[in-house]
Formats: structure tokens, C-alpha cells, sequence
């Protein structure tokens, strides 16, 4: 085994996934290959290195002697890697297409198109393609866009595909299997599907990885003796279907189970719910995603143990990452069933409208110029100086963005910290108006500074 990557786990505990030497070699052979990479080549790492999607990259920098490049940068920002992409002369690109997005979706950073971009992989989510439109009928060279499609239990990539705007498609499709690996669409009897049918992937073939880590009874479960030749083959969960017509490329439909990508980002629904019900006066959960969003349900234990949603999310924050705290919360006294006697979550409460806030409306200059932004990128109607850009459905990506406006509609630096930090609109008009002031208090003092040395009279360091 080369390295052990864990996932979320819908008992609450993650599920660490093993990977062979052998497959990263193969999967390295292919991504060199593929992309043509030599030592003439340079690569930016946007993902994290925990990222399983992040892991080929600086591998097949070292082994094709190509240059490797880490952008500085304390959160994503969108600004910082566009500049490494021009100054670096970066010539391909991997992450997930959200991370891609906020590079090319408004097309006024610097440097845009890139042309020095020779390739652009994206994996871990959908493609939408028509954020990427504007870039990809523009000028920018010679860059292919690949859609690449694996999960963690295996190789990262599995299959890929290779767009041109030539082709018409209002999905990408995930392609075809990579050297080295067998893709099988099959039913619940474990019998391959014709075309057009929807049934699970399976993986077989050199990228199956090593089971979960002390977790027998899961790995048994997921990793069963290949029917249709040697080895293992890896049940992934995943629907698709082979699309007639197309000499094999394979279409992904969603999630067999309730495990959901959001922004990239593989979560089990489970643990979040396995820790909303962890939580003072919950007696029940369900999760659920609409829109990018997580949508919360909790069933209220009583009148007498009331449910606090900010406590809930203190509390959600102490043992999840902020990507898996959920958007919205809606409390229930009773769940609405099925006549089956199974929770019906087409009968949920509708979470529109539910704020846990008490709307104040912006007043000063800075609040309502802020609050606009907010509207902007969170494509809400309104904004009260109380909420939370992150209650409010925002993320670090949305926050990129948001920061990137900031520094232009107020000409001034604001690190994408801020919003993590202090995240309401009244915390940040604030901060920004004190940074105002501080800048009006220098330039004055550097002014005042300079006439006083003119008329002979000198100026007490520091007096600012």
C-alpha cells in the first residue's frame, strides 16, 4: 500500500481508503502520457494535498521533471492564483471545476484568458458547462478541458473524457476507463446492463485500491470478486449508463446511496446527521442537499428542551469541517411519512423564508455597498446587517469571490479571513471603515509630515 486517505462515514466515524503502488504508477504512466508532459512543462497545485484528486500532480512534476508551483495563499483565492498562473507561465492545471469557476466565470482577472494553459483537468463534481462558456469560446490557445471522473477506494482517475466545443453536450460525459482499469455498469444481480440503462460502476482492474483500513466488514461489502475476470472489483455507489451511440462513453447519473459532492467535496449525509443528533434537544435529523446547499431537519425532543440554531451550529462546528455544517436549519415536531410509515421528504417544510436571524436592514454607506455585493454573489433578494454569509448559503469559494469585489468597490485589502472570522455584514462594514480610516489618518499624516518639513519644523516619528 502507498497511502491511506479518509472519507467522511455515514456512522460518524471516517473511513480510511487504501491505495497500491501499482496503481499510482499506472495512473502516472497514463496522466504523463495523456497530457503530454515534459520537463518543459509547469503545473500550479490548487487542491490541498489531502485531496485525493491533488495526490498525481506533484508525482508526475517529479517524474516527468516538469516544475511544480505552490501559490501563497492562506485561503483559495481566485486573484493570487491567476497571477501564479501568468507569472509562473503555468501550462496545466487540475482541480475541481469549482475551484476552476470563479478563474474564468467573469473573465476580468489578470491574465485571462491564460493563455499559457495547455490543459485543464477538472474532477471531484459535475462540469457545468455553461459557466465555462465564455472562457471556452475564447481565445486562449491551444487548451484542452478534460472531465475526469474516480474515487477514493481506487486511483483517483478511472475514466476521462476530452471536450471540444465542436461537441454538443448539456452534460459532460465521465468517458471511457484509462489503461490499466475495467469499468462494468451492472444491476443488483451483479449482471451487466446494455446501453442506455441505468446501474451501478464498478471498477476493476490495477486502480482497485486496499479496502478500508480496519474496517473488514465495509470492504467486504464494497470490494467483491470480479464476475467478469481477475481480481477485485470495486462497487462505487455511483449510477451511470453507457451512452448508445458513442463508442462507449459512460454518462454519471448521481449517488445509489446518500453520500452527495458538494463544491467538490465528497460528504455522507449520515454524519452530519449522526452529529445533529448529538446535539441539545434533537431527537431526530435528516439531511438533505438542494442547490449546493445542506438542508437541515431536526425533530424537536419537546417544548421543554428548545432548539437553539446557533448553539446547533456551534455545537456542529466543534466536530465537522465548515463545508459540512449545514446552510439552513428547520425544525420539525414531527416527521411527515409515507404510507409505509418512512419519512416522506417531498412532504418536508420548504426551508425558503426560515432566517434564525431578526432582519435589520443595512443603514450606513459601507453596510448597504456590502450588502449589495452580498445579494450579487449569493443571488438573494436581500441582506440584513445580522446575517451570516455563511447561514445565508455562502462558502469559501462564494467568499473568494466576494473579496475580489470588495477590494475594488472599496479600495482597500481585505483578506478572505475576514469573512471566516467575523462573517456578518454589520462586523465587516465596520472593519472595512476602520481600514478606511487608518488609510485617510496616514495619507494625512504623510501630508502634514511633508509641509512641516517644508517650513523647517520636524515631525515625532511614530505619531500616528
Amino acid at each position: 500500500m502507498m497511502y491511506v486517505i479518509y472519507t467522511s462515514g455515514s456512522t460518524g466515524q471516517p473511513k480510511g481508503a487504501g491505495v497500491y503502488h501499482r496503481g499510482v504508477s499506472n495512473l502516472l504512466g497514463w496522466y504523463k502520457d495523456e497530457l503530454q508532459i515534459t520537463e518543459k512543462d509547469a503545473c500550479l497545485l490548487v487542491s490541498s494535498v489531502g485531496f485525493d484528486l491533488a495526490q498525481k500532480n506533484p508525482w508526475v512534476a517529479f517524474c516527468a521533471g516538469a516544475k511544480l508551483v505552490i501559490p501563497v495563499m492562506d485561503q483559495y483565492d481566485p486573484e493570487a492564483i491567476a497571477r501564479s498562473l501568468v507569472e509562473e507561465s503555468i501550462t496545466w492545471l487540475n482541480c475541481a471545476p469549482s475551484a476552476f469557476y470563479p478563474l474564468v466565470e467573469a473573465g476580468d482577472l489578470d491574465g485571462y484568458p491564460f493563455k499559457s494553459l495547455r490543459h485543464v483537468v477538472l474532477g471531484g463534481e459535475s462540469i457545468r458547462l455553461e459557466t465555462l462558456n465564455q472562457w471556452l469560446w475564447t481565445d486562449h490557445g491551444q487548451v484542452s478541458l478534460m472531465n475526469s471522473y474516480g474515487p477514493t477506494e481506487c486511483t483517483d482517475v478511472v475514466a476521462a473524457y476530452s471536450y471540444s466545443t465542436e461537441q454538443k453536450w448539456s452534460s459532460l460525459p465521465i468517458g471511457k476507463a484509462i489503461p490499466g482499469v475495467d469499468l462494468y455498469i451492472i444491476n443488483e444481480r451483479h449482471l451487466q446492463l446494455a446501453p442506455g440503462f441505468i446501474g451501478e460502476l464498478c471498477i476493476a482492474g490495477v486502480a482497485v485500491g486496499a479496502g478500508y483500513l480496519d474496517k473488514l466488514e465495509l470492504t467486504e461489502a464494497a470490494f467483491i470478486q470480479n464476475p467478469f475476470g481477475k481480481g477485485l472489483l470495486y462497487k462505487t455507489g455511483d449510477l451511470v449508463r453507457l451512452l448508445r451511440g458513442t463508442d462507449g462513453l459512460i454518462e454519471y447519473i448521481g449517488r445509489k446511496d446518500f453520500q452527495v459532492k458538494v463544491r467538490g467535496l465528497r460528504i455522507e449525509l449520515g454524519e452530519i446527521e449522526f452529529t445533529l443528533r448529538q446535539q441539545e434537544g434533537v431527537l431526530d435529523a435528516l439531511v438533505m442537499v438542494k442547490e449546493d446547499q445542506i438542508i437541515a431537519y431536526a425533530l424537536s425532543a419537546g417544548p421543554d428542551k428548545p432548539i437553539d440554531n446557533a448553539m446547533i451550529k456551534q455545537g456542529l462546528r466543534l466536530s465537522l469541517p465548515e463545508y459540512m455544517v449545514p446552510h439552513l436549519f428547520v425544525i420539525v415536531d414531527k416527521w411527515p411519512l409515507t404510507p409505509n410509515g418512512k419519512i416522506d421528504r417531498k412532504a418536508l417544510p420548504d426551508p425558503v423564508g426560515q432566517s434564525p436571524q431578526e432582519f435589520i436592514a443595512p443603514a450606513s454607506d459601507s453596510e448597504i455597498r456590502l450588502a449589495n455585493i452580498w445579494c450579487d454573489v449569493l443571488n438573494i433578494e436581500k441582506v440584513g446587517i445580522l446575517d451570516s454569509f455563511f447561514d445565508l448559503g455562502g462558502h469559501s469559494l462564494l467568499a473568494a469571490r466576494v473579496i475580489s469585489k470588495l477590494r475594488k468597490e472599496f479600495k482597500v485589502e481585505v483578506s478572505l479571513r475576514v469573512i471566516f472570522e467575523m462573517s456578518t455584514v454589520s462586523e465587516i462594514a465596520e472593519y472595512i471603515d476602520r481600514l478606511n480610516w487608518a488609510m485617510q489618518s496616514q495619507n494625512h499624516g504623510e501630508s502634514l509630515g511633508q509641509n512641516q518639513g517644508e517650513s523647517g519644523d520636524g515631525v515625532e516619528e511614530g505619531f500616528l
